[in-house]
């Protein structure tokens, strides 16, 4: 029995630590934190899957260039220079070395070059004709130029346009994350309800374990009392047996010890009878020596008073009997009574075992679902990217686009 105490002990004990062993609220509340940062993130983002809104005129150009004032000089030569030299495209026919020389010549023409007549005038002040052919290379380089950059404008907003109306991917990419989204909502809701659950069966657990030991301790209870009253059932059937061997030979066959043990029998049990209530005074006390008596010498009292004696002491055995029958029922009862709590802790373990390996089944499949969102948001994420850059592009190209369009004007009025 301390055996199994002791084992029922330990087992109560990983019962009460079985939820710490399971660590699951690190794991969720740390799924809960990646969640949320992964939902700030949807929650930034666009209808069109855009997290912000992208400068698309070009205003990212270097050198701090405003719109060009085309009647000054100074600065017309800066803008042709900048548009040969330091923005980032191809000529067709006149490769980087060559730009570089005309924005040289350019700037070694000087401001009033660009206020002079052309050397066809009439009458004015007059370009040379080197000068002539100077600006006449440069609207031509300008003019391939803005070839080169009208059709790159052109591939590029055909780019933008495709992918801003790309309704298949932006639905996927807003299908892809709510799907997302409310599968790890319903599976959050399931491991709340099976954490919920092996609360419930912890407590239930708790509560069985009491009601074993409880029952245990009446059973122990019953099983003491079956055993005292087995005892004095078998010591009452004992003393009576020795009150008929003494009432038919006297106890003359036996030694002078042996018959003071077993008178001493007779008399503690008929004290325990309550013989003494049942017979006079004189029949009472004349019980023990008409026992040592042989039965020839025996008068009617003594006979009739140990008839009365054995009448009760038979009488106190069957009480005796039917207390330990009843005690050993008792007994019976509480051992079933414990078995079937037992019964019950261990289908209440059986059910807390199989709640703790679907909640880490639950756990996993809500890792699962997280990497899903993760790779949903970085779809969409990477579109915006792609969308931003190609904006960005596109504006690039536009602003230079518009800007050497001005030039060449200004060039051909000159």
């Amino acid at each position: 029995e301390d055996e199994e105490e002791r084992e029922e002990g330990e087992q109560v004990e990983e019962d009460k630590n079985h939820a710490q062993d399971l660590d699951v609220e690190a794991v969720l509340a740390g799924l809960d934190v990646e969640v949320e940062v992964l939902a700030d993130a949807v929650a930034r983002m666009g209808e069109d899957g855009t997290d912000e809104e992208v400068d698309c005129n070009g205003g990212d150009l270097a050198d701090g260039e405003d719109q060009v004032d085309l009647a000054n000089g100074a600065a017309l030569i800066r803008g042709i220079t900048n548009a040969l030299v330091d923005w980032a495209f191809d000529v067709p026919g006149v490769p980087l070395t060559a730009r570089k020389m005309l924005a040289d010549m350019c700037r070694s023409l000087g401001a009033a070059a660009f206020h002079r007549c052309s050397p066809q005038a009439k009458r004015g002040n007059k370009r040379h004709r080197y000068e002539d052919q100077v600006l006449a290379m440069l609207g031509e380089t300008l003019s391939k130029a803005s070839a080169v950059l009208t059709r790159e404008f052109t591939e590029a907003a055909g780019i933008l346009q495709a992918v801003e109306n790309d309704e298949e991917q932006v639905a996927k990419v807003k299908t892809d994350i709510e799907t997302a989204f409310a599968s790890l909502k319903a599976k959050r809701a399931e491991a709340d309800t099976r954490r919920a659950d092996i609360a419930r069966h912890e407590k239930e657990l708790a509560m069985a374990w009491k009601e074993v030991a409880s029952a245990k301790a009446q059973a122990r209870k019953d099983a003491k009392e079956a055993t005292a009253c087995a005892e004095a059932k078998n010591s009452a059937e004992k003393t009576v047996s020795v009150f008929s061997a003494l009432e038919s030979d006297g106890g003359s066959a036996r030694p002078a010890a042996e018959l003071r043990a077993e008178l001493r029998l007779v008399e503690v049990l008929m004290r325990t009878a309550g013989v003494a209530q049942s017979l006079m005074a004189g029949a009472e006390r004349a019980v023990l020596p008409a026992l040592r008596c042989p039965p020839k010498k025996r008068s009617r009292f003594d006979e009739a008073a140990l008839s009365a004696c054995e009448g009760c002491l038979r009488e106190h055995c069957q009480e005796q009997v039917a207390r330990a029958v009843a005690s050993d029922q008792r007994r019976r009862a509480a051992e079933e009574v414990v078995c079937r709590r037992r019964a019950r802790v261990a289908a209440i373990q059986g059910c807390a075992t199989e709640a703790a390996g679907a909640l880490q089944d639950n756990i996993r499949e809500l890792q699962e679902c997280k990497r899903v969102l993760a790779a949903a948001v970085h779809a969409g994420t990477l579109r915006t990217a792609e969308l931003k850059r190609l904006r960005l592009a596109t504006g690039r190209k536009r602003c230079q686009m518009t800007r050497l369009e001005g030039l060449l004007v200004a060039l051909q009025k000159i």
